[in-house]
C-alpha cells in the first residue's frame, strides 16, 4: 500500500504522483495524458485536503475536509462545495454532511484511543495517522510488502502551521 499525502504547497504538491499506473485507466474518461513519471510502475492512493488543495490536485483517490461543514464561508467557496458533493471517492468529514454523497464520519474516537488527541493538530496530521493504522490494518490481515506514506505539498512553513500543526505532523512522521 502506498499512499501519497497532498498538502498545497506549491513547493512540491506538482510532483505528487498522479500519473501511477491507475492514471491510464484514469485517463480514459478523456483527461489529458502527460508524459510518464518516475511513479509509472507503481499504484499510489492519493489523499488530498483543503481548498487550497483541490484546484491543484489533477486527481485524487480520497479527499479531507474535516473542518466544520460552513458552505458559503471564505474558505468554503461555491466551486470547492459542489467538487466535494461530486467526488467520486471518500470524502473525510468531521461530522456527517448529508449533501456529499460520499462523506465518511472520520474515526476520531478510534484514532484517538490508538495515538491520542495530543497530536491531532491539522488536517494532514489526521491524514497521517489514519495511514499508519490502515496499514497496519493491512499488515495484520497478512500483506507484507512494502508500505509507504509519501508527503508532496507538505511545507509547515505559515506561521499557524509552525506553531501548532507542524509538531503534529513530525510526530506522525516519527511514527511511521
Amino acid at each position: 500500500m502506498k499512499i501519497a499525502v497532498l498538502g498545497s504547497a506549491p513547493s512540491s504538491v506538482a510532483l505528487a504522483p498522479y500519473k501511477d499506473k491507475s492514471y491510464t485507466e484514469w485517463a480514459k474518461g478523456g483527461a489529458k495524458q502527460y508524459p510518464p513519471s518516475p511513479f509509472t510502475n507503481d499504484h499510489w492512493e492519493l489523499w488530498g485536503c483543503s481548498p487550497g488543495a483541490f484546484g491543484i490536485a489533477p486527481r485524487a483517490t480520497a479527499w479531507f475536509e474535516v473542518h466544520r461543514w460552513e458552505p458559503g464561508q471564505a474558505w468554503f467557496s461555491p466551486e470547492y462545495c459542489q467538487w466535494l458533493r461530486e467526488f467520486d471517492g471518500p470524502v473525510y468529514v468531521g461530522r456527517p454532511v448529508p449533501e456529499v454523497k460520499n462523506h465518511v464520519v472520520y474515526p476520531l474516537a478510534e484514532i484517538e484511543e490508538i495515538f491520542s488527541a495530543y497530536f491531532l493538530t491539522s488536517s494532514l496530521s489526521l491524514m497521517f495517522a489514519l495511514a499508519i493504522k490502515k496499514i497496519e490494518d493491512a499488515r495484520k490481515a497478512g500483506d507484507n510488502g512494502l508500505h509507504t506514506i509519501g508527503m508532496w505539498g507538505v511545507d509547515m512553513a505559515a506561521t499557524e502551521e509552525w506553531n501548532f500543526q507542524r509538531p503534529g505532523c513530525q510526530f506522525f512522521i516519527l511514527e511511521a
